[in-house]
C-alpha cells in the first residue's frame, strides 16, 4: 500500500517524549508564545517599544532566535564529533548561514544589490526587492543544496533519515520565512492584514526554529535511538 499521511498517533509519538528534552521544547515554546502574547498587547495598547517586537530588527525576540540558532550549531557539532559522519558538517553549514543572514540581514543587503544591478522591477504585487531576495536565496541554494545532497547520499542511513526530519523541518521554516512572508509583501498596504501576516510571519519562524532546536536537543540526549524517526511518525506504509 502507497504510504498515506496520518494524524501522529500517542502510541508512535510517546517514542519523542522524555523529560528533559519535553521541558526544552515547552520552555522554548512558552517564551515564543510569551513574546508573541506581549507583542500583540503593545499594539492593541498602543504601547510600542521596538526592543519586544516581533517584528523588529535587533529585538529581544531576534536574539532570542539567535540564541537558539547557536545551540543548533553547537549541537550539530557535537553529532558530528559522536557520529563522525561529514554530512553533519553540511547541516551545520547550512544553519550557520541561516544565522549570518538573520544577524547581519544577507538578503535584504544582497537583494537590493541585486535589484540595483539587475534593475529588477516590482510584479505581481511583489516589490522588487522581494525579487532581489528570493533570487539571492536561489543563489545561495545553489552553493549549499550539492554539497548536501552529497552528504544524503554518502552518508549512512541513520543520517538519510535524520535530514529527512531536519529537511521537514527546514520546510515549515521557509513555508513562513518565504511563502507567508510573500503574501504579507502582496498585502503591505492592507494595514490590519499586514500585521496580522507579520505576527505570523515572525511567530511562525520562531515556532519553527524552536522545534528544530528541541529536535537536536533530542538526538543529544539520545543519540543511538533508532527506533522511529520523526517523518515517520506521519507516515503509514
Amino acid at each position: 500500500m502507497s504510504s498515506l499521511l496520518k494524524l501522529p498517533s500517542l502510541k508512535t509519538f510517546h517514542l519523542f517524549s522524555f523529560g528533559k528534552s519535553n521541558l526544552v521544547l515547552f520552555s522554548l515554546l512558552l517564551l515564543d508564545v510569551l513574546f508573541a502574547m506581549n507583542h500583540i498587547y503593545m499594539v492593541l495598547s498602543q504601547n510600542w517599544n521596538t526592543f519586544f517586537a516581533l517584528t523588529e530588527d535587533l529585538s529581544l525576540p531576534e536574539y532570542f532566535q539567535y540564541l537558539k540558532l547557536i545551540c543548533t550549531l553547537f549541537l550539530l557539532f557535537y553529532l558530528f564529533l559522536r557520529k563522525k559522519d561529514v554530512g553533519y558538517i553540511a547541516w551545520f553549514l547550512f544553519f550557520a548561514l541561516l544565522l549570518g543572514d538573520d544577524a547581519f540581514q544577507l538578503h535584504e543587503r544582497y537583494g537590493a544589490m541585486l535589484v540595483y544591478h539587475l534593475n529588477l522591477q516590482p510584479l505581481f504585487g511583489l516589490r522588487a526587492v522581494d525579487f532581489g531576495e528570493m533570487l539571492y536565496a536561489s543563489l545561495a541554494g545553489f552553493i549549499v543544496i550539492p554539497f548536501m545532497a552529497v552528504s544524503y547520499y554518502k552518508g549512512s542511513w541513520e543520517f538519510r533519515k535524520i535530514s529527512v526530519d531536519i529537511t521537514l523541518l527546514v520546510g515549515i521554516l521557509l513555508f513562513f520565512g518565504i511563502v507567508v512572508d510573500a503574501i504579507h509583501s502582496m498585502l503591505s498596504e492592507v494595514v490590519y492584514i499586514s500585521g496580522i501576516l507579520a505576527l505570523i510571519e515572525d511567530g511562525g519562524e520562531m515556532v519553527a526554529v524552536s522545534i528544530i532546536t528541541w529536535y537536536f536537543y533530542f538526538l543529544f540526549m539520545h543519540p543511538n535511538r533508532k527506533e522511529l524517526f520523526l517523518h515517520e511518525v506521519f507516515v503509514s506504509s
